[in-house]
Parts: C-alpha cells; structure tokens; sequence
C-alpha cells in the first residue's frame, strides 16, 4: 500500500488498502458491501469485504479494508474492488502492484518519455533539483546496494564537466529516532538532519536515454569503503536523487526518466512518496511517476557506473562543529579546472557555495555566522571524486 513493488524478502502486511465511496444517489446507501478480490502470480484469488456504514447523499466516505499480506510469490498483484449493488464499468476499481526479486518501487516499472521537468520551477528554486520516494522494509533486515534511474533529457543538461555533471543519491533514515512517526510530518523535510545512511553519486556520461536506467552502488554513509548499508526491520527510508545546477550555468532542469498511470501513494494524510522539488512536496507531472528504485541485496547490475567517491585523505573539515566559519581543506593531486563546494540544508535547499577554478590544494572558508546552528550537508565536487560529509553549526 506505500509503494508499487516491493521486493520478496521485505514483504509485510498491507494495512493501508483503501478507496473513496461517493454516494450520488438521492437518498442513504444502506447495506451496502465492499469486496476486494486480489488475484495472485498463480492464480489463486484472495478475497476480502468491509460493509459499509449507512452513507448520505452526496457523502465522499474514505474506507478501508482490514489488512493483506502478500505470500512469498514473484509477480503482479491485480485488486479488483467490486460492490453489491452497482455493476456498471464506473463502479469497478482495478489496481496492481508487484512483488519483485529485489526491487523496491514507487513507479510501475514500465518506463515513458514523460518530460518531467520545469526549467522556470527549477531556476526560481535556486537551481536545486531533488526527487525521491518512500519505502517501507518488512520485519527482516536487508542490505541496500543500488539506487535506479535514469535521465530523459540528456541533450538538454549534459556538459562533459565532471563536475557539473553530477548525480547525487542519498538515502535516508525516515525515522531515526524510532517513534513510529515519520521525521517529516512533524518537521517537514529538513526535520531529518543527521539522518543520510548512505551515499552514491553518478557522472552524466552524455548517451542517457528514457528508457535505460543506471544503477548507482550505495555506500553506507559512516562506514565508507564500499560497504553498502544495512537496512532496519519495519523501518522507513527515503531514497532521494540530488542535482545542482550552478556549475552547468544554462538553468535546464534534470528529467528524470518516469513511468505513467500510477498514481504517488499516500502515507497516514500526507504525499510523502512524492519528489521534492525545491522542498515542496508535488504530484506528479504530465500523469508521470519518477524513477528513483532501491535495489536490495541479490539485485545484479546490467548498467553500474565507475566508483566517484572522493578519497578521505584528500580533505577535511575544521572547525566541525563550526561557529562563525566553517573550512575545506583540499589535497588534490593535481590542479583541477573545476570545484565546486556547497552547503546544503539536508532536504537540499542551498544555504552557501563557491565554484574555485584551477585549484589544487588550499583552504575554502564558508563564512556561517548567519546560519542557524543545526547539521548540514557539504557536497564537494571535484574532477577526481565526489562526496558529501555532514557539517555542524553551533553558535
């Protein structure tokens, strides 16, 4: 019920399957019977039924049916809601979702050229782009390795400078304090500072179509070294897809690669399997679902990038925590034509940044007197790597 695909070894009881009921008759609905026939990869047919109570004319009822948990079964999942007195085409809900080898996803797998993307929306917000989606595990723990997606518009935003050409992922932990609440309905999106797990990034390489994807490996964000992250039992994790578009400099917003006809899912009231975009929360666009999938441990890439992390020894963060300024200290090997350093709310929203050219070795001093104390993200972008550290302010 959180997302379209989920994969075998994180299944758990669906407890969110709804629909709305609208009364447009004259008069109450009484006796009224709601029936679900889900009907599984092999055939067999589950089905479970709510009455409703007495509805009044022109009521708009939200309902629930009690809770399903998928078996342990590869495939697609058809939901086919059906009543006891209306028979019409109109009265028939049809929906699917899937149960995958590896694949968490809030898209419905099939890919489209959905142009999901807004040149105006994106330089108003600071040229900042980022997207991302929910996912809930099942009550075993796992491993994540891979983030999926793809570029749509390639011919619109590819440089061929490492540096402004640059995907970032990061995965976070939805609720990290482990009240049952998710961080975000009570804080908003900046509420999940701290909270990144683990890190990819992916360098544009000019021939990216809409329907191919990459698979980016995910680091764990404290352990570093290639080691993927180890995912809690019944947790949630927001996987999130990061672009900054200073250096490319055309203000041309990233489209992420899409699928159509599946609706964002909606947690306890709140849109939170939407993109972010410039910290809103949005629909959708063009009837289309951004890619952003996490793959789980078993997952085979087909299309994995070259490893880009900037290696530890190459710089270092002082004061942390800061109070009036915070320093990059950077070791390169070579003098680089481009770097580009930028502080970041943990939701993205840009708080400073600075673009060096022909720059090896030195200090970068970010001036923070102003800045709320709280904790940040550093993204550094270099020609040999790239990596995100987080920053403390403290006054």
């Amino acid at each position: 019920a959180y997302h379209y695909a989920t994969p075998v070894s994180q299944i758990s009881e669906m407890q969110a399957i709804g629909f709305n009921v609208i009364n447009r008759e004259n008069t109450t609905i009484s006796d009224m019977v709601i029936k679900a026939d889900i009907i599984e990869p092999d055939g067999n047919i589950t089905t479970i039924e709510s009455p409703l109570p007495p509805i009044a004319p022109g009521v708009d009822t939200l309902v629930f049916f009690d809770s399903y948990t998928p078996p342990a079964l590869v495939g697609k999942y058809e939901v086919v809601i059906s009543n006891n007195r209306y028979t019409t085409a109109g009265d028939t809900l049809r929906r699917t979702f899937e149960i995958t080898e590896y694949t968490f996803a809030v898209d419905n797998l099939e890919l489209i050229d959905a142009g999901l993307w807004s040149n105006t929306s994106f330089q108003a917000g600071g040229l900042i782009y980022q997207t991302g989606a929910l996912y809930f595990t099942g009550p075993n723990e796992g491993t994540a390795t891979y983030s999926s997606f793809g570029i749509s518009n390639i011919d619109s935003i590819y440089t061929g400078n490492s540096v402004a050409d640059v995907i970032n992922v990061l995965l976070y932990d939805a609720d990290s304090d482990e009240d049952g609440v998710l961080n975000f309905q009570t804080g908003g999106f900046d509420d999940i500072s701290g909270d990144v797990v683990a890190l990819g990034s992916y360098i544009l390489q000019g021939n990216e179509t809409f329907d191919q994807l990459v698979h980016v490996p995910l680091e764990d964000f404290f352990i570093g070294g290639g080691t993927p992250p180890t995912l809690k039992p019944n947790h949630a994790y927001y996987l999130s897809l990061l672009y900054d578009g200073t250096e490319n400099g055309s203000g041309r917003c990233p489209g992420f690669n899409a699928s159509s006809s599946e609706d964002y899912l909606v947690y306890d009231g709140n849109a939170l399997t939407t993109p972010l975009l410039m910290d809103a929360l949005y629909s959708g666009w063009n009837s289309g679902t951004t890619v952003n999938r996490l793959q789980m441990s078993g997952f085979v890439s087909t299309n994995q990038p070259k490893p880009n992390n900037l290696d530890a020894s190459k710089f270092s963060i002082t004061p942390n925590p800061g109070n009036e300024y915070v320093n990059l200290n950077l070791d390169l090997e070579s003098v680089n034509e481009r770097v580009a350093i930028t502080i970041l709310t943990p939701s993205g929203r840009l708080i400073r940044s600075q673009h060096l050219s022909d720059f090896q070795s030195g200090q970068v001093r970010f001036d923070v007197k102003d800045v709320p104390s709280g904790t940040y993200l550093m993204w550094i972008r270099t020609a040999e790597g790239v990596t995100i550290k987080q920053v403390a302010i403290c006054h």
